[in-house]
């Protein structure tokens, strides 16, 4: 099945497939989030009480002209299911039904040397975990695979995912911008428009404080001092923004842990809306702190390193579909 999705002008169009959680187990299928051991646990319950897959991994892999060809063709007709829910990303599905062109298909799969899990790491996990527990020889059975979606790394578009922090009791805002300017990784903190905050490029973060808005450059790792954070520059995890911010700044200034766990710290993606932002934080007596979010070849060579990303690194979108396909299992 050829699956495509389109939302806010978009469109990205790839293969559902199952994948082997040999392939997982073997790192070409590659990670670049940690994943909660719990939820994983959940996940295998879910799939054991349904017997039932209900949302693809969504998977990534580099550039294949001759893929990208082939699904243009399938896609020059108009799809057998169209589905395009109030709110959401638009889901179209077309089967492959010509033996020569189904062969080719097949064959370019098949040479796919890695992908990249972009959404569905825990579900990722929760497969393998599965397969261990069900009955039968490594590698056999419906078990050995999970149910996948597979897009070229180049259609796929990845949102910012900023921060939220509560603001730490007693510290005065020119503390605080004080105590971040001072840090190795700040190249500068300057005010600025809301207009120029919600901005971000590569290397800079967009700060709220107190109905103010700022942008904090940040250094590349070979500028920083050597305090004990700093990588190499060929250190794809050290030159995400993301690392930066949460490690040498939420971390050292606010007692920031993780992310996903501190309850001083609110992830969110998708709203730039400075109005919004401001009324936020004064609500929440927070501060807000915008990141240009990473590019595909950056979440690639992390996961070629083997390394992970912060919590809430990434924000892939628009995502595959719940209930859209469904794998039985035993």
């Amino acid at each position: 099945m050829v699956y495509g999705l389109e939302s806010a002008g978009h469109r990205q169009t790839g293969v559902i497939v199952e994948v082997s959680v040999a392939a997982y187990r073997d790192e070409r299928v590659r990670r670049h989030e940690a994943t909660d051991p719990e939820r994983e646990r959940r996940l295998v319950e879910f799939t054991g009480s349904t017997g039932t897959e209900q949302v693809p991994v969504l998977l990534m892999h580099p550039s294949r002209p001759r893929l990208a060809a082939l699904l243009d063709r399938v896609t020059a007709s108009p799809p057998t299911v169209r589905l395009s829910p109030r709110g959401g990303p638009a889901h179209s599905v077309w089967f492959a039904t010509e033996p020569a062109l189904v062969h080719a298909l097949g064959e370019e799969l098949a040479g796919i040397d890695a992908c990249y899990i972009a959404d569905g790491h825990h579900r990722m996990a929760a497969a393998a975990r599965y397969a261990d527990r069900s009955p039968g020889p490594e590698g056999d059975g419906d078990a050995a695979y999970t149910l996948a979606a597979v897009f070229p790394s180049e259609q796929l578009r990845i949102l910012g995912y900023h921060r939220y922090v509560t603001r730490p009791p007693g510290r005065a805002a020119a503390d605080l911008l004080g105590a971040i300017a001072a840090r190795p990784v700040t190249a500068h903190l300057a005010e600025c428009s809301a207009a120029e905050a919600v901005r971000t490029g590569p290397g800079v973060v967009g700060m709220h404080l107190d109905g103010r808005w700022y942008r904090v450059g940040l250094r590349a790792p070979a500028e920083r001092a050597d305090d004990g954070a700093a990588a190499g520059p060929t250190d794809a995890r050290a030159a995400l923004d993301v690392v930066a911010l949460d490690e040498e700044i939420l971390a050292p200034v606010f007692g920031i842990g993780r992310v996903d766990a501190d309850t001083d710290v609110t992830p969110f993606h998708d709203d730039e809306d400075p109005a919004e932002i401001r009324r936020w934080c004064a609500g929440h007596d927070a501060m807000a702190f915008l990141l240009h979010p990473p590019d595909v070849e950056q979440v690639m060579a992390v996961s070629d390193a083997g390394a992970v990303m912060p919590p809430k690194s990434t924000f892939f979108t628009p995502k595959a579909g719940t209930g859209l396909f469904i794998r039985e299992l035993p």
